[in-house]
């Protein structure tokens, strides 16, 4: 209860770490890291939703950064050898927030989902391959605040796990397609999971020797929680059923992440596996107390003029 408390005096940042392992592994601490990109508490306060893709001789971190008072941008660094990262550039800023910038290949083309919610929609970018240069491709869905959004192919069919909220809470819907340019279904199963600590993906789904792993926000107490692992044990145009795994992988994955993270990001890149995840951590900034102090003063006064009100 303090804690929750101290918390709202206190500016919320997210930082970076990229990790690499030799064998396939869902927890952190197998992972040695080798980079990091630290949030600043004054200037660059988020860096978060780290996204991994290979391609060709490269491997490339894709992220949100978001300043002060401004909206998220996607931000990209690459690699060829794991220990030499160029200096990241931003390729891709709208007049609305951006985040969650999902990189995905379709038939040789290199594809992005970065989370819009602010603009109503799910929007599809494309890129050559700098994958510097992102250009609006197609409006897959719109209508509602979707969130984290990401596309596995299974069989053959194209299925969109997104975020909406219902009632206050995060609501994982299903679609399917056959391809990226026809009409997307809402999956009979959808929504898939309803709540705080079930309806958000905290990533896309991870797929290991035939195996699918979806990563779970858990944001029950405050966002940026944790993270828990289901299991995909079933997944078709008809049906749909998962398994928890893991509840928190960050709990025991050292100090990095002792207030938690809400992101995990696995690749295979020249024979190693590629682990990318955020932390989330909470900072004294003169701006954020007083912030803190003005929201509890007027939740009081509220609470008294109530009270005379009804007296």
């Amino acid at each position: 209860m303090i804690k929750r408390l101290l918390r709202r005096y206190k500016r919320q940042t997210f930082s970076l770490r990229i990790g690499v392992a030799d064998c396939f592994s869902l927890n952190p601490s197998d992972f040695t890291t080798i980079k990091e990109i630290i949030a600043d508490k004054n200037s660059v306060i988020i860096n978060a939703d780290p996204f991994l893709y290979a391609n060709g001789d490269f491997i490339y971190l894709f992220y949100e950064e978001k300043k002060v008072k401004t909206p998220g941008i996607i931000k990209m660094a690459k690699s060829r050898d794991l220990s030499n990262w160029i200096t990241p550039v931003a390729v891709l800023e709208e007049n609305f927030h951006l985040s969650f910038p999902f990189v995905f290949n379709d038939c040789g083309k290199n594809y992005m989902i970065p989370e819009s919610n602010d603009a109503q929609s799910i929007r599809l970018y494309i890129s050559d391959d700098n994958l510097v240069e992102w250009k609006l491709e197609r409006i897959i869905l719109q209508g509602e605040k979707y969130r984290d959004s990401s596309i596995v192919v299974k069989d053959g069919v194209f299925y969109l796990f997104t975020t909406v909220m219902q009632h206050n809470k995060f609501a994982l819907k299903l679609f399917y397609a056959d391809t990226l340019e026809s009409r997307w279904v809402e999956h009979p199963a959808s929504p898939l999971a309803v709540g705080m600590n079930t309806g958000r993906n905290g990533g896309s789904i991870i797929c290991d020797s035939n195996r699918l792993f979806r990563p779970i926000q858990k944001s029950q107490n405050y966002y940026g929680e944790g993270l828990s692992i289901a299991e995909i044990t079933v997944l078709s145009r008809c049906a749909y059923s998962e398994r928890i795994l893991e509840n928190n992988v960050f709990s025991k994955a050292g100090s990095f992440y002792k207030h938690g993270g809400h992101h995990l990001s696995i690749v295979k890149f020249k024979d190693k596996y590629c682990m990318a995840t955020d932390r989330v951590a909470y900072l004294y900034v003169f701006d954020s107390f007083c912030n803190g102090v003005k929201r509890d003063l007027k939740k009081i006064l509220r609470q008294l003029l109530g009270q005379i009100h009804n007296g």
